[in-house]
């Protein structure tokens, strides 16, 4: 219910999101009291940022997404917007852990 603000970093280091100043920010917040939805919009923006980065990091043209985390709304809508025709989502695969598992299989295969 947030307009959007300024999203919170999650940044990467040595190829991994680091969590940490995410999460240290988030209970500071808290802590002066800002608004909750205000802070839940900043840690959704803060997701599409730290995706975004990885995305940039390892250079990968095409990003495929699934999992329940990609059922919420916002975080498509913003991941989308960003990476347009490069985000490739489920259509008939179900979104939750039988997408995830599917996704297992399919790297694994690639592996054998």
């Amino acid at each position: 219910r947030s307009a959007p603000v300024r999203p919170y970093s999650f940044s990467l280091r040595d190829g991994q999101l680091d969590y940490v100043p995410l999460l240290a920010a988030i209970v500071e917040d808290r802590l002066r009291k800002r608004d909750i939805c205000e802070i839940a919009r900043a840690f959704h923006g803060a997701v599409v940022t730290g995706i975004l980065e990885t995305c940039r990091f390892f250079g990968h043209e095409r990003i495929v997404i699934s999992g329940g985390v990609f059922q919420n709304v916002l975080l498509m809508r913003e991941l989308r917007r960003s990476l347009g025709q490069r985000l490739w989502t489920n259509e008939v695969v179900p979104c939750n852990d039988g997408g995830i598992c599917l996704g297992q299989a399919a790297i694994a295969a690639c592996r054998a």
